[in-house]
């Protein structure tokens, strides 16, 4: 049986090494498939050289593709600067892309300015908001704590879990000022609260001409 064995192994081994030439070859990445790299623009201080080179640096370390966000500018480059969105910034964005063409490297661009990005378009409703998650014992009373009630929360589901797992979806029995009208039967018993809040957050670190 040892015997036929080194046979079939060595028959194996054989048909391996008459397989066609490069038909096991690791296939060449495509430029999604390697990594990118943010490419921060400071002040859009930017020009045609120095972006030429810095897409050949990164072909050569094997990236695929940089993601450009414009923000704030540099000290000592004020002068250089270039209002974002204006025809000779377009002009930077539209080199960048042939010249990432012509090495094999994607371009992307951050849709607005700063961080986080955003404008006077933005309206509050539309604004970034956090996720609320929060597993709490159920409230004394029937009503949420302040920091977990509308408005300040905008609950999105309740669910209440009792003794040996027991669990109902009580968010229609939420009312606006934060009272939940039901009652748990005996035992102890938990509320899992998920919504989302508000953050207020408002763009910083602009570029210019933003």
């Amino acid at each position: 049986m040892r015997i036929c064995l080194v046979c079939i192994a060595v028959v194996a081994f054989g048909s391996a090494r008459t397989a066609p030439a490069g038909s096991l070859d690791w296939p060449r990445p495509a430029a999604e498939c390697r990594p990118w790299a943010y490419q921060w623009w400071l002040g859009s201080a930017v020009d045609e050289r120095n972006l030429a080179r810095e897409l050949e640096r990164c072909r050569q370390g094997g990236l695929g593709g940089v993601h450009v966000i414009p923000i704030y500018g540099a000290k000592g480059a004020e002068r250089r600067y270039i209002d974002f969105l204006s025809p000779r910034w377009m002009d930077m964005l539209r080199f960048a892309v042939e010249e990432g063409k012509r090495r094999d490297l994607g371009v992307d661009v951050t849709t607005g300015t700063g961080w986080c990005f955003g404008g006077p378009n933005v309206s509050p409703e539309l604004g970034c908001r956090q996720l609320v998650v929060k597993r709490i014992a159920f409230p004394t009373g029937g009503r949420l704590p302040e920091g977990l009630r509308p408005p300040r929360v905008a609950v999105q589901a309740l669910v209440a879990q009792g003794p040996e797992g027991r669990r109902r979806e009580i968010t229609d029995r939420l009312t606006a000022d934060g009272t939940i009208d039901w009652t748990p039967a005996a035992g102890e018993w938990s509320l899992y609260v998920l919504g989302h809040r508000f953050t207020g957050r408002m763009v910083k670190r602009a570029a210019p001409g933003r």
